[in-house]
C-alpha cells in the first residue's frame, strides 16, 4: 500500500464514520444546520495528548469559544462531532482525508469538499 492507496480496512473506518454520523440525531442535525445556515464545514485530523491514534473532529468556523489550536488563538471553532480511532499515523492523513472528505461532501449533499486540517493546521480547501 503506498502513501496515496487506501485499504479496505481504512474505508470500513471511512464508511462506519459516516453511518454513525448520519444516523446519530444529534450529530446529523448540527451537521445539517451547519450547512443549511451556509457556515464552512472543516475536518481535522489530530492526536490527543498520550495517545496515538488519530481522530477526526468535524468543526464550522461560526459560533464556538473552542480553539482547534490552544486558547490564545484568534480562529474559533465550534466542534459538530469527534470520531475518535480513525487512523493509524500522520502518514495515513491524505489517503485517508480524501475519502473521508469526499465520501462526508456526498453524505451531507456539501456543495464543495470541507477544508481539511492537520493538528489545527489547513492543508487541503476546495477552492
Amino acid at each position: 500500500m503506498t502513501e496515496n492507496n487506501i485499504s479496505k480496512s481504512e474505508i470500513d473506518v471511512i464508511e462506519k464514520c459516516l453511518y454513525q454520523l448520519t444516523s446519530n440525531p444529534n450529530y446529523s442535525k448540527k451537521i445539517k444546520d451547519a450547512k443549511d445556515s451556509g457556515q464552512e464545514i472543516i475536518l481535522n485530523y489530530h492526536t490527543h495528548v498520550g495517545e496515538s491514534k488519530y481522530c477526526i473532529s468535524i468543526l464550522t468556523s461560526a459560533r464556538s469559544l473552542v480553539s482547534m489550536m490552544d486558547q490564545a488563538s484568534t480562529a474559533k471553532w465550534e466542534e459538530l462531532a469527534h470520531i475518535r480511532e480513525v487512523g493509524d499515523s500522520i502518514e495515513r492523513f491524505f489517503p485517508i482525508m480524501k475519502n473521508f472528505g469526499s465520501l462526508f461532501k456526498i453524505s451531507f449533499g456539501l456543495s464543495k469538499l470541507p477544508s481539511v486540517y492537520l493538528d489545527g493546521s489547513l492543508k487541503m480547501r476546495d477552492e
